[in-house]
């Protein structure tokens, strides 16, 4: 049973107050559940990773088409699966390619933080969207270790922000910008001399994820023209992903040439052109 409880206080026309609470269950990848237990060779029995949302909420109606809300949230997570003997817990992982040790539910964790939203409702072509959030992000692993997750950037801001053109009488050239710019991403030390006598990188995992990279910029555009017909709705489109080109720290590799640890940094570009017809 997942109970669920919210509350709202509309107390002017302009302002509102919200509270809430909510357990959440989570399954893991279906073969987390078939993993054998390396010492009696039976698969482990894990429960369900649960977690405790708490929520308040406050809402202000500044004008007509623009809004503010500021929501402070704390989650309690436990019965998280880790692995026993390691500082790796699942609360970490989206994918999990091996296992080297027995899975138990022994793990938990807590993310708290404080969100802003500044809100601009579509209004005579024009649109923006504002959000700025702090947080903390923490488990604790099979040991009772606490550590930042994989996830505990810390901050993040984003804008998205869009203008809508009437052309023709009823078509729509439309631009619109999303851009994002967050604390770096969390990375793990690695053990120089244990590195270059293996030629290859290895890490220090009782200081797992105890770095965190350089902020990241990240910017996403398009350009749309919607061709409004009688019966449909004709939309061009062009997209562009990570228009400046931003590099993410993604940890570290062994130079060959070299003999040295060089960080490793992934980029992606990806121009989007699409068409779609709408009924």
């Amino acid at each position: 049973m997942e109970p669920r409880l919210g509350l709202k206080w509309q107390y002017s026309p302009a302002a509102h107050l919200g509270l809430a609470y909510g357990r959440h269950t989570k399954f893991e990848e279906l073969k987390t559940y078939f993993y054998n237990h390396p010492e009696n060779g039976l698969t482990n029995d894990l429960r369900l990773s649960k977690a405790d949302h708490y929520v308040a909420s406050l809402g202000f109606v500044l004008t007509k088409n623009l809004s503010l809300t500021v929501e402070g949230y704390y989650q309690s997570l436990f019965d998280v699966p880790t692995i026993e003997g390691t500082s790796f817990s699942f609360a970490n992982y989206t994918q999990l390619w091996q296992v080297n040790g027995p899975i138990s539910n022994n793990g938990t964790g807590t993310n708290v933080g404080i969100d802003l939203t500044l809100e601009h409702m579509m209004s005579k072509g024009f649109y923006f969207l504002l959000t700025g959030s702090v947080f903390d992000s923490k488990y604790k692993d099979a040991q009772q270790v606490e550590r930042n997750t994989l996830f505990n950037r810390n901050w993040i801001s984003t804008l998205a922000i869009g203008k809508e053109f009437v052309v023709k009488g009823k078509n729509l050239l439309g631009f619109n910008v999303n851009a994002t710019y967050m604390g770096g991403g969390r990375l793990t030390p690695f053990l120089e001399r244990e590195s270059l006598i293996a030629r290859e990188v290895q890490y220090d995992e009782n200081r797992l994820y105890e770095l965190q990279g350089d902020p990241e910029i990240w910017l996403n555009a398009g350009i749309t023209y919607k061709i409004n017909k009688d019966k449909s709705t004709r939309t061009w489109g062009l997209d562009f992903q990570n228009a400046l080109l931003t590099e993410q720290m993604a940890g570290y590799q062994y130079n060959f040439r070299e003999d040295r640890i060089d960080e490793e940094k992934v980029f992606f570009i990806l121009p989007n052109f699409y068409y779609k017809i709408e009924f």
